[in-house]
């Protein structure tokens, strides 16, 4: 079977203009923001930027030695491109990849009128100064090639995104899907990542961000519960679903998230009541969310033993 070229034909064209390579390169710094950051122990790696550079470059462009304190990924689609470092030297065409480690000196040539794909990977956290270390020696100041089977297939739906007519309705958040994948396919299939994993959370350390979970919960309803918030607002506002939130109430607050937002309710009551800067019973029903006055008042008489009119007294 034929292999697919990663750019076709009709995009090759498009691409001479431009434009249009400015338009992909304005569309994948927005992809970018829809491309989820991988974490390993003591690092988070996310895109700087990938970009298209200035588009197609005339044979014999070059640049000077130089290096980038980010890792960096170039990718051939069109032409060839040599790259250089002063123990090694590669060639570049389309549907190649090579990694260039942090810190790596090195230069380009263009052999033959082409156009590459650059990306930048950022590199953040406080084991940033050993996971650098670990990459430059392994590279032996050389640059290492991507496995074609990983970088040809992605780089060519990638393309297809970036130049479809008409565009896919959420064309951004699939490109941004596509990045994170292909990302963590290159540093897996090339790097030793096995001692950077992230161990799975003690058990202790998932109880207490259980209990800030529903310290931040509970918060969120005492800010608001003058106003007709329900159990899915609030798991909203911590980031979890509202099965699981209960489930936490459950487990560090022994009550339901609907009990504590009615005990907090009726707290406020009491005390817009017996402070004589409420209005009518019938006005503080509503103002805290009651579906009805009669259901306000059956609830404050349960929970103080005497109906809000004699408080309000």
């Amino acid at each position: 079977m034929a292999r697919k070229a990663v750019l076709s034909r009709s995009g090759h064209e498009r691409l001479r203009s431009a434009a249009a390579v400015k338009s992909v390169n304005d569309l994948l710094v927005r992809a970018t923001e829809h491309a989820a950051p991988l974490r390993l122990k003591g690092i988070t790696l996310s895109y700087e930027q990938i970009h298209l550079g200035p588009g197609f470059y005339s044979a014999g462009h070059d640049s000077s030695m130089h290096r980038h304190e980010q890792l960096q990924f170039e990718i051939g689609l069109a032409g060839r491109f040599r790259f250089t470092t002063s123990r090694d030297s590669r060639d570049l065409r389309p549907g190649q990849a090579l990694t260039v480690v942090p810190t790596l000196p090195h230069a380009w040539k263009c052999l033959d009128e082409g156009l590459i794909l650059g990306a930048q990977i950022d590199i953040e956290g406080p084991a940033h100064d050993a996971f650098v270390r670990q990459l430059v020696r392994q590279a032996k100041g050389k640059l290492l090639p991507i496995d074609r089977k990983i970088c040809s297939p992605r780089l060519s739906i990638l393309m297809d995104l970036l130049l479809a007519k008409p565009p896919s309705v959420w064309r951004k958040e699939q490109l941004g899907c596509h990045l994170s994948l292909w990302l963590a396919q290159i540093l897996e299939d090339g790097f030793r990542l096995r001692s950077w994993r992230q161990r799975p959370a003690h058990r202790d350390d998932r109880a207490e961000r259980g209990r800030r979970i529903c310290e931040r919960a509970r918060q969120f309803m005492a800010d608001n519960c003058d106003h007709r918030i329900r159990l899915d607002d609030v798991a909203v506002h911590v980031g979890v679903s509202p099965r699981h939130l209960n489930r936490l109430f459950r487990r560090h607050v022994d009550d339901s998230v609907n009990n504590v937002l009615l005990q907090l309710r009726l707290e406020k009551a009491y005390g817009m009541l017996s402070s004589g800067s409420a209005g009518s019973v019938k006005e503080v029903a509503y103002a805290l969310g009651f579906s009805t006055p009669a259901y306000f008042t059956q609830c404050f008489r349960k929970a103080y033993g005497v109906l809000p009119s004699v408080v309000r007294e």
